[in-house]
């Protein structure tokens, strides 16, 4: 029980820590809420999200009267260092290639994971969850998405 205290509240801090430094993000004339109203909403849903895990978790165990183990068996932890592979595969490459072409990586990436392998659905989904993130963010939202370099940077002006 102890063990799934410490995880949620490092979890907790953590979303806290990043909410107090969004504060500190400028608002300007053109929009008065600024550019951390976005990450604001996310992080709060999160905290109370890891709140209500946290007590729900502490709630059962105190229920129930068992002592809970958890073991990751070797299948979740290739599932992990793969699913943290893919993320860190597109921060590397997401700043030279542009939110565009780096999100159908991780999209893909976690739709393996799911356990999609068809590749006509690699390739659909892909192309439309692509399209659809960069709409709903960079036109709707109009939260800044990185563009990518060279003539990338150029076409990505077309669509957001």
């Amino acid at each position: 029980m102890i063990e799934q205290i410490i995880v949620h509240a490092v979890i907790f801090v953590g979303m806290l820590f990043l909410y107090v430094t969004s504060l500190s993000l400028p608002t300007t004339a053109i929009d008065p809420l600024g550019s951390a109203w976005w990450p604001q909403i996310v992080l709060t849903i999160g905290m109370v999200l890891t709140a209500i895990s946290g007590f729900l978790s502490v709630r059962k165990q105190i229920v129930t009267g068992k002592k809970s183990e958890v073991k990751i068996t070797t299948k979740e932890a290739i599932s992990i260092g793969i699913s943290s592979g893919v993320i860190a595969v597109t921060l590397l490459l997401i700043r030279t290639f542009g939110f565009v072409l780096t999100i159908p990586i991780l999209l893909c990436g976690f739709m393996y994971q799911l356990g999609c392998r068809k590749p006509l659905s690699f390739v659909l989904l892909s192309v439309i969850g692509s399209l659809a993130f960069t709409i709903i963010f960079g036109r709707i939202m109009e939260v800044s998405l990185p563009r990518g370099t060279g003539i990338l940077r150029t076409l990505s002006f077309y669509l957001y």
